[in-house]
């Protein structure tokens, strides 16, 4: 980085003002507060697509030791489908 880049980066950072540094930080919680958001949501539908797969199993009548992955048998299915076509 040449030195001009680096004073002027270094003056940009001295000047913020503090409703500046506010907005920054109120902006910073906002997209911590999304992401936990969406960790939270995907937590469920994790859980969500575990609890569906096992019904799935159970109700195929397949061995309670293996569970059934429905993803790998849906593609299966798609793949199969498209070399018969």
């Amino acid at each position: 980085m040449c030195t001009y880049c680096y004073l002027y980066r270094v003056t940009c950072i001295t000047y913020v003002t503090p409703v500046q540094h506010e907005v920054l930080e109120r902006d910073l919680q906002q997209v911590m507060d999304e992401k936990q958001e969406l960790v939270t949501e995907r937590d469920v539908y994790r859980v969500k697509y575990d609890r569906l797969n096992k019904e799935l199993h159970y109700i195929l009548k397949g061995d309670e030791r293996r569970v059934l992955d429905v993803d790998a048998l849906i593609m299966e299915n798609r793949s199969a489908f498209a070399v018969c076509s």
